[in-house]
């Protein structure tokens, strides 16, 4: 599902593969999916959105101001059906919906604005792929130029256009969404493409952005792979062995995985994978896109910085609101 919201001129997406979706402001006793703060005119468990056979509702969870559907108040009215075009809104916040399945198989990049824990791998699954080949992600990346061939060539110059293109994005969604629309142009032969973030503070790997047809694929186990070991590799799923659940649920065949690093520290995993056996990916293919995550590293880097920064400052301001300058320096 995708729900697209906007509040005071800022619009921001919001996807998960779940069928039902709360939504409001959350607090420490409620749980909510989608997150509409800071309108203060939304209730805490203002209502749901979700799926049934193929249709999708909407419902007013008894909150404090109401709920427009297309200009009508739905509180109190049970469920309504969403119909193309409908237009919802909770305070100030209104909200559209999409269904991810009906988009064109050429859909846009995607972006997930909480992100989506990647599930646990298996403990056998690391042997479930043989590693192909790998480069050190923490030196200055090399392309062997003459090994380049025609296509290989055009995809190395749009690796020159990308440090202007990740500096001009002053939004963290739209430098994120760009970085995977790139390594879709640098890396065309994969058929589904990802960018995973490491949690600042914790250990938890989110899915930030993808472009595929259908469902992501990102295996756990092998994007913490990239982060320990600070390589960019080729896998490939091993015939002779039996392979993981989890690797034939997602149908993966080969694929590469180069970690996010700057200054030492590993930020997230660029993945790109096929699910068809016919899918190959060389050693120009790993050093492009070992390129685009170096530079899109020092971007996340930089953003990150400021959300830091940025964060810092309300919090002295709110010390010296309540505290004498000398007690707060």
């Amino acid at each position: 599902m995708r729900i697209v919201s906007s509040y005071r001129g800022t619009e921001r997406v919001f996807e998960t593969p779940k069928s039902e979706v709360l939504f409001g402001r959350p607090d420490d006793e409620e749980h909510i999916d989608l997150d509409l703060s800071p309108d203060l005119k939304v209730s805490r468990r203002h209502g749901r959105i979700w799926e049934e056979n193929g249709q999708f509702w909407i419902e007013d969870l008894n909150s404090s101001r109401g709920t427009l559907l297309s200009a009508v108040e739905i509180k109190g009215q049970g469920k309504r059906e969403l119909k193309v075009g409908d237009v919802i809104q909770a305070g100030q916040t209104t909200l559209c919906v999409e269904a991810l399945e009906t988009r064109a198989p050429t859909n846009q990049t995607s972006y997930l604005e909480t992100g989506t824990s990647l599930a646990a791998g298996e403990p056998h699954e690391e042997e479930a792929v043989a590693i192909a080949q790998h480069v050190d992600a923490t030196v200055a990346p090399s392309v062997p130029v003459e090994k380049a061939t025609g296509g290989a060539k055009r995809r190395l110059k749009l690796l020159y256009e990308l440090p202007l293109q990740f500096a001009s994005k002053t939004r963290f969604d739209t430098l994120l969404l760009t970085i995977v629309d790139r390594l879709v142009e640098v890396i065309p032969q994969a058929a589904r493409w990802a960018l995973v973030l490491r949690e600042p503070g914790t250990d938890a790997l989110l899915l930030k952005a993808f472009h595929s047809a259908g469902q992501p694929s990102v295996s756990e186990t092998l994007a913490r792979r990239a982060l320990t070991t600070r390589k960019g590799f080729i896998w490939k799923r091993r015939t002779e062995d039996a392979p993981s659940r989890s690797i034939v649920r997602e149908q993966m065949e080969s694929g590469m995985y180069v970690p996010l690093v700057w200054q030492e520290e590993a930020l997230g995993v660029l993945c790109a994978d096929h699910p068809g056996k016919e899918a190959a990916f060389t050693e120009i293919d790993l050093r492009l896109m070992l390129v685009v995550a170096q530079y899109a590293a020092m971007a996340v880097a930089s953003h990150q910085m400021q959300e830091k920064l940025r964060r810092e400052s309300i919090a002295m301001g709110n010390l010296k609101r309540q505290f004498s300058p000398k007690i707060v320096e």
